[in-house]
């Protein structure tokens, strides 16, 4: 049991699979990486990612919020009369 607390315990970056043998010795075999190991290498490669990424001036952010801002109106004006269109008519056709 001793020789199992050292082997996790110089390996913390490994997972380690135990195996009993018929004789009911333990042996270890090494995986590749952890889960957790690739959760924090996938995060590692976020940020370095977003370290490259090129984000908008305070000129751009204005335009692309003021199309945004007229892009819903468009779409609520437009969603309100086709809605008022099938109201009339049903109101007409009932």
């Amino acid at each position: 049991m001793e020789d199992f607390k050292t082997l996790l315990l110089t390996n913390k970056y490994y997972c380690v699979n135990i195996y009993l043998d018929t004789q009911k010795c333990f042996y270890f075999e090494k995986k590749e990486k952890c889960f957790l190991k690739k959760i924090f290498g996938f995060f590692k490669n976020v940020f370095k990612e977003m370290k490259n990424v090129r984000w908008p001036n305070k000129k751009e952010m204005a335009l692309y919020s003021a199309a945004t801002f007229a892009s819903i109106i468009l779409f609520a004006l437009y969603f309100t009369l086709i809605d008022a269109i099938i109201a009339v008519v049903k109101m007409v056709l009932v």
